[in-house]
């Protein structure tokens, strides 16, 4: 489990991800489609809408921002994060498949992932979103029918 400290510089860093957010010109739709905040047990908690251009530009931002300031971020910490997908998944547009593509070759996130699980969602939505974190080298990614199972899952060490 993630200790006191630890959640409380990760909720930090989201607050000036959030920050880093607001700059850009796309983030009012962004922050419209996608929601992302930490919870006290320092789970992060992630929100789709359908439209896959907006997850895919919040993915871009903090990447960028990720990559910016290497140091705020904790390496040691394991981060487990819970996904709530949409029933219907709208497909990027070629720009953000591009853009994503190119960003995700350059790129090496510092952060390690421990566990991700998904919940809800349509069948598309799962394999899409399963496809591109298998593509990205995640692994301990599993699917759940509900929110609760899927914490519980989670909180397991």
């Amino acid at each position: 489990m993630i200790s006191k400290e630890n959640v409380k510089k990760l909720k930090q860093t989201f607050k000036e991800f959030e920050k880093e957010l607001e700059k850009d010109p796309e983030a009012e739709k962004v922050k419209r489609d996608t929601k992302m905040w930490v919870d006290d047990t320092g789970i992060i908690h992630i929100e789709l809408s359908g439209d896959m251009d907006s997850m895919m530009k919040y993915s871009e931002i903090m990447m960028n921002y990720s990559e910016k300031n290497k140091d705020k971020i904790i390496p040691s910490l394991e981060i487990r994060t819970l996904t709530k997908l949409p029933p219907i998944l709208k497909m990027p547009s070629l720009k953000y498949r591009k853009r994503m593509a190119e960003s995700l070759k350059g790129s090496e996130m510092n952060i390690k992932f421990q566990k991700m699980a998904l919940c809800e969602g349509g069948v598309i939505a799962k394999t899409v979103l399963s496809f591109i974190l298998t593509a990205l080298g995640m692994k301990n990614v599993k699917h759940f029918k509900t929110e609760e199972k899927a914490l519980k899952w989670l909180k397991e060490e």
